[in-house]
């Protein structure tokens, strides 16, 4: 299943937070109020680039069944996904958003919070970012 291995990524909403991810501008909101990520890394994995890459690869997601919600949750002629996270979950994010398996994909979705086994405080890799997250 989903949880047999652990995985790290970034608690971007939490209970009762709305969430609303403008894939065509790649821009997060939460609550109304847009998230500055400068964390995050918005590019197509295997090359080339396009003002609507992160567009087309959630259509991909939702024509493949495998976007989690699917058009309950994204409208693909505007590019924005819109989730209120439920009571004793969160919604992760992977920093690499056009290459991660989290809370937008099916298999994960939101994540209880009985499932939350520790905080990431320190990167290893790659050595050029070494040091504290925090």
């Amino acid at each position: 299943g989903p949880y047999d291995d652990p995985i790290v990524k970034r608690v971007i909403a939490t209970e009762g937070q709305t969430l609303i991810m403008n894939f065509k501008e790649e821009r997060v909101y939460i609550d109304g109020v847009m998230l500055e990520e400068d964390y995050a890394k918005y590019f197509y994995p295997y090359g080339g680039s396009s003002e609507n890459i992160t567009y087309r690869y959630h259509n991909s997601l939702l024509y493949q069944g495998n976007l989690f919600g699917g058009t309950e949750y994204y409208n693909e002629a505007t590019g924005v996904y819109t989730v209120t996270v439920p009571k004793d979950h969160i919604f992760v994010m992977g920093d690499n958003r056009l290459n991660s398996a989290d809370s937008r994909v099916s298999q994960i979705g939101f994540v209880h919070e009985d499932f939350v086994v520790g905080k990431a405080v320190f990167r290893l890799f790659p050595f050029s970012a070494i040091g504290g997250l925090y």
